[in-house]
Protein backbone atom coordinates (compact mmCIF):
# COMPACT_ATOMS: atom_id res chain seq x y z
CA UNK A 1 0.00 0.00 0.00
CA UNK A 2 2.93 2.29 0.71
CA UNK A 3 4.51 1.94 -2.70
CA UNK A 4 1.34 3.01 -4.08
CA UNK A 5 0.44 6.43 -2.17
CA UNK A 6 4.13 7.62 -1.52
CA UNK A 7 4.54 9.61 -4.49
CA UNK A 8 3.87 13.26 -5.67
CA UNK A 9 0.38 12.86 -6.01
CA UNK A 10 -0.05 11.99 -1.85
CA UNK A 11 -2.14 15.36 -0.66
CA UNK A 12 -1.43 14.57 3.27
CA UNK A 13 -1.12 11.41 5.40
CA UNK A 14 -1.69 11.61 9.16
CA UNK A 15 -0.43 9.13 12.05
CA UNK A 16 -3.07 9.25 15.03
CA UNK A 17 -4.06 8.06 18.35
CA UNK A 18 -1.00 7.42 19.88
CA UNK A 19 -0.21 4.09 21.73
CA UNK A 20 1.26 6.07 24.72
CA UNK A 21 -0.40 9.87 25.28
CA UNK A 22 2.66 11.34 26.71
CA UNK A 23 4.96 11.29 23.88
CA UNK A 24 3.98 12.40 20.25
CA UNK A 25 0.56 13.12 19.62
CA UNK A 26 0.37 13.01 16.00
CA UNK A 27 1.95 13.27 12.44
CA UNK A 28 1.22 14.87 9.35
CA UNK A 29 3.25 14.10 6.27
CA UNK A 30 2.78 16.00 2.80
CA UNK A 31 5.14 16.08 -0.56
CA UNK A 32 7.43 19.15 -0.88
CA UNK A 33 9.82 20.17 -3.52
CA UNK A 34 12.60 21.09 -1.41
CA UNK A 35 15.75 22.41 -4.17
CA UNK A 36 14.12 20.63 -7.15
CA UNK A 37 13.76 17.33 -5.12
CA UNK A 38 10.70 15.58 -4.20
CA UNK A 39 10.64 15.03 -0.23
CA UNK A 40 8.39 14.15 2.14
CA UNK A 41 7.65 16.44 5.57
CA UNK A 42 6.85 14.65 8.91
CA UNK A 43 5.40 17.39 10.80
CA UNK A 44 5.61 15.37 14.98
CA UNK A 45 3.40 17.46 17.13
CA UNK A 46 3.60 16.87 21.17
CA UNK A 47 1.90 18.36 23.78
CA UNK A 48 3.27 21.73 23.62
CA UNK A 49 5.64 21.52 20.17
CA UNK A 50 6.07 20.87 16.69
CA UNK A 51 8.74 19.20 15.12
CA UNK A 52 9.81 18.72 11.49
CA UNK A 53 11.98 16.02 9.10
CA UNK A 54 12.39 15.78 6.04
CA UNK A 55 12.49 12.38 4.46
CA UNK A 56 12.92 10.46 1.08
CA UNK A 57 10.36 8.40 -0.03
CA UNK A 58 12.41 5.09 1.14
CA UNK A 59 13.06 6.97 4.18
CA UNK A 60 9.41 7.45 4.87
CA UNK A 61 8.10 3.91 4.23
CA UNK A 62 10.67 2.84 7.17
CA UNK A 63 9.70 5.80 9.09
CA UNK A 64 5.82 4.84 8.64
CA UNK A 65 6.28 1.23 9.40
CA UNK A 66 8.14 1.90 12.46
CA UNK A 67 5.57 4.87 13.82
CA UNK A 68 3.01 1.56 13.04
CA UNK A 69 4.63 -0.79 15.03
CA UNK A 70 3.87 0.94 18.62
CA UNK A 71 3.87 4.28 18.66
CA UNK A 72 0.37 4.68 16.52
CA UNK A 73 -2.79 2.46 15.96
CA UNK A 74 -4.58 4.63 13.06
CA UNK A 75 -3.26 6.07 9.58
CA UNK A 76 -5.26 8.20 6.73
CA UNK A 77 -3.84 8.88 3.76
CA UNK A 78 -5.53 10.92 1.52
CA UNK A 79 -3.91 11.33 -2.60
CA UNK A 80 -5.17 12.04 -5.76
CA UNK A 81 -5.24 8.20 -6.75
CA UNK A 82 -7.42 7.80 -3.73
CA UNK A 83 -7.49 7.31 0.46
CA UNK A 84 -6.36 4.40 2.77
CA UNK A 85 -7.13 3.99 6.83
CA UNK A 86 -4.99 2.01 8.56
CA UNK A 87 -6.05 0.61 11.61
CA UNK A 88 -3.36 -1.36 14.05
CA UNK A 89 -5.45 -3.71 16.97
CA UNK A 90 -3.91 -4.08 20.82
CA UNK A 91 -2.64 -7.69 19.64
CA UNK A 92 -0.38 -5.41 16.83
CA UNK A 93 -2.72 -6.90 13.61
CA UNK A 94 -3.33 -4.26 11.01
CA UNK A 95 -6.37 -3.88 9.23
CA UNK A 96 -6.34 -1.69 5.64
CA UNK A 97 -8.79 -0.09 4.10
CA UNK A 98 -8.19 1.49 0.58
CA UNK A 99 -10.16 3.34 -1.99
CA UNK A 100 -9.21 4.45 -5.71
CA UNK A 101 -10.64 7.90 -6.59
CA UNK A 102 -12.70 7.99 -9.17
CA UNK A 103 -10.05 9.80 -11.41
CA UNK A 104 -7.34 7.23 -10.94
CA UNK A 105 -10.24 4.49 -12.08
CA UNK A 106 -10.90 6.57 -14.55
CA UNK A 107 -7.32 6.55 -15.50
CA UNK A 108 -6.02 3.36 -15.13
CA UNK A 109 -9.38 2.09 -17.31
CA UNK A 110 -8.30 4.52 -20.38
CA UNK A 111 -4.88 4.62 -20.28
CA UNK A 112 -5.10 8.61 -19.85
CA UNK A 113 -3.19 10.21 -17.21
CA UNK A 114 -3.11 13.39 -15.23
CA UNK A 115 -0.47 15.44 -14.09
CA UNK A 116 -0.90 17.81 -10.89
CA UNK A 117 0.73 20.77 -10.59
CA UNK A 118 3.80 19.38 -8.22
CA UNK A 119 4.60 16.08 -10.95
CA UNK A 120 4.25 18.72 -13.89
CA UNK A 121 6.47 21.16 -11.40
CA UNK A 122 9.02 17.77 -11.08
CA UNK A 123 9.17 16.48 -14.65
CA UNK A 124 10.09 20.16 -16.44
CA UNK A 125 12.87 20.56 -13.54
CA UNK A 126 14.14 16.99 -14.45
CA UNK A 127 14.18 17.90 -18.21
Amino acid sequence: MLDYFINERLNQLVLSNPAEKDHLQKVKVRPMLIKGALVFQAEEFTKTQAFHKNLGAQELKSYLSDMLSGTFKQAEVLSELGSATVLVSKKGTMTVKTALSELSSYMESTGKSYQNPLSALLRRENV
